[in-house]
């Protein structure tokens, strides 16, 4: 289990909120605090301590939490990046908000390129391969 403690300045504990998994990172996302966890919850309090909400966000360890405008993006251990609306955040992956607004914006989040990539070998030891041997990409 993990706990969120806050301090103030003078080293006076000002609140502390017990969260049920260990904590791995925290955000401050407009007036809330944000807290990935160890169980793949997002918990979100307000500045006195006091939970607002918090839900299943993903399937392994919340990483990381950014604020991007008025949405807050969560980085999950298996690689999985969800955005979340910051003024409306509680979801599960059937959210139909969330899927509905990543449906929305996905343009936006992402750009198609197509790239060539030429792979290279060399045998070591051998005759150097000539050039009938490369193709024209």
């Amino acid at each position: 289990s993990g706990m969120l403690e806050h301090y103030s300045f003078s080293a006076d504990l000002e609140f502390s909120v017990e969260t049920g998994a260990s904590v791995q990172t925290i955000a401050v996302c407009g007036p809330r605090i944000w807290v990935g966890l160890s169980d793949g919850r997002i918990l979100i309090c307000d500045s006195l301590g006091n939970s607002i909400c918090t839900w299943q966000a993903h399937y392994s360890p919340v990483v990381s939490l950014a604020e991007i405008g008025s949405r807050t993006a969560s980085l999950g251990q298996d690689g999985s990046i969800i955005l979340w609306p910051s003024a409306h955040p509680q979801g599960s992956h059937t959210d139909p908000r969330k899927i509905t607004y990543l449906r929305d914006v996905r343009s936006s989040l992402s750009t198609r390129r197509t790239y060539n990539v030429l792979g290279v070998t060399w045998n070591v030891n051998q005759t150097r391969p000539g050039l009938h041997a490369f193709r024209n990409i």
